[in-house]
């Protein structure tokens, strides 16, 4: 069976993939912080522990939760990382806001090897 997975380790991908993911980690505390109905005081360890992002704030190739991301899917661990900080279905729309930078930004840099 053939996959993709030598893309998601590729030396040259990697380093933009990973930078891509943090920048999406600042984008979504962002978002958070500006539209929570919630106050916390852990959206930042929330963030970086979430599976779409913790594996770009370490040496490890992208999760399983980043690479359906990349492939425009919304999971079950990114869409609980804005309930937590939601009481209403607000998240659901800042969920999408993700979505949509992510898939400008993919958009405006391509991966090209």
């Amino acid at each position: 069976m053939e996959t993709n997975h030598h893309i998601w380790r590729c030396p040259v991908i990697l380093p933009r993939l990973r930078a891509a993911f943090l920048q999406l980690a600042i984008e979504a505390d962002k978002i958070i912080r500006r539209d929570a109905d919630k106050l916390s005081s852990c959206i930042t360890d929330s963030i970086a522990y979430a599976d779409t992002f913790s594996w770009a704030y370490k040496d490890l190739p992208p999760s399983n939760e980043a690479i359906l991301l990349i492939r425009s899917y919304i999971t079950h661990s990114l869409f609980g990382m804005f309930r937590v900080h939601f009481s209403t279905n607000s998240g659901a729309t800042s969920v999408n806001g993700i979505h949509a930078y992510f898939a400008d930004y993919h958009q405006d840099h391509r991966l090209e090897t």
